[in-house]
């Protein structure tokens, strides 16, 4: 993980940050996920060669769903517990997933 400390967010202070980036690891081919900042949009940013941009709001929004249907299962069926087996783990999502 990279980071730059930068006066701003905007479009050119991305820019650097990309160019940084793929100048640190020429060698290698890189895929940056987006979070739909309005900043991550802009139609101005030149990649360079060894850097793809995915945007990742819609896979995280799933991710998210996901998340809390783990939290509520896990808060209601797996509490106070150390080690489950998976078929334990299993068994007891069906479970919740008929009521």
């Amino acid at each position: 993980m990279d980071t730059l400390i930068l006066p701003q967010v905007n479009s050119d202070c991305r820019q650097l940050f990309l160019d940084e980036a793929a100048s640190r690891y020429s060698n290698d081919r890189m895929v940056l996920a987006l979070d739909g900042a309005g900043w991550h949009r802009s139609y101005t940013l030149k990649l360079p060669h060894n850097l793809r941009l995915f945007e990742a709001a819609t896979l995280l929004t799933r991710a998210q769903s996901c998340r809390e249907y783990w939290d509520e299962l896990r808060e209601k069926s797996f509490h106070n517990r150390v080690s489950i087996a998976l078929i334990h783990l299993k068994i007891t999502r069906k479970q919740q997933c008929a009521t």
